[in-house]
């Protein structure tokens, strides 16, 4: 039996995310300002597009985070600003649910804003509390409420 740690699972998900390929990054592709139009030259509204648009190849469903799809945004919009502590900064909500994560390291705590972390149907047998970062929410369990 394999073991995967969640900052693995997560680290994987964030690279799933393409945020330095086409349509985002600072490729060749991007007509910015200062560059010599060229016709393989993508508008910036014309990479947002490929983004969102329902049958495009470059469309993704991040269902494990809120905050995935606005981060793919980032990257066509300023992706100058997407260096490793700015991604980790940006998420504050994490799902990563049925994606056999056997154990909870410190690759967690990279992630100084984190606020909601749902880990459903994993094989987690300890939660060790010192990989957990400070701002992490509780909230109630469904039966409580």
């Amino acid at each position: 039996m394999s073991s995967s740690t969640l900052s693995a699972v997560i680290e994987k998900l964030i690279r799933s995310l393409c945020l330095n390929d086409f349509p985002g990054g600072n490729g060749t592709w991007r007509n910015t300002k200062g560059s010599a139009e060229r016709a393989e030259m993508e508008s910036t509204d014309a990479l947002l597009d490929l983004l969102s648009c329902p049958h495009s190849p470059w469309r993704h469903d991040a269902m494990w985070s809120p905050q995935a799809l606005p981060l793919r945004q980032l990257a066509v919009l300023t992706p100058e600003r997407l260096h490793a502590p700015f991604i980790y900064n940006y998420f504050t909500s994490l799902r990563i649910v049925d994606r056999d994560v056997t154990a909870i390291d410190g690759g967690l705590l990279k992630f100084s804003k984190l606020e909601e972390l749902v880990l459903s149907a994993n094989k987690i047998s300890e939660v060790p509390t010192v990989h957990l970062p400070g701002t992490l929410k509780a909230s109630p369990s469904p039966a409580s409420a």
